[in-house]
């Protein structure tokens, strides 16, 4: 589930999706994770990367 969106402060994330740079002032989307072992950790996308992967994760829980 997505926590926020908010505009990027920096330039250093990558969007999880498309794998490129979210630009300082761009609109992103946070979403927590489970990392390596287990600990929560912050997943940055695009905000319309983040509309696909909302989406996808919705049909997940749909077919089940």
């Amino acid at each position: 589930m997505l926590s926020e969106i908010v505009a990027s402060p920096n330039a250093r994330a990558k969007c999880r999706r498309c794998r490129k740079p979210i630009e300082k002032g761009e609109a992103r989307a946070t979403r927590q994770e489970d990392g390596l072992y287990g600990e929560p950790v912050a997943a940055y996308y695009h905000a319309l990367c983040a509309v696909d992967v909302a989406v996808a994760v919705g049909a997940l829980f749909r077919r089940v």
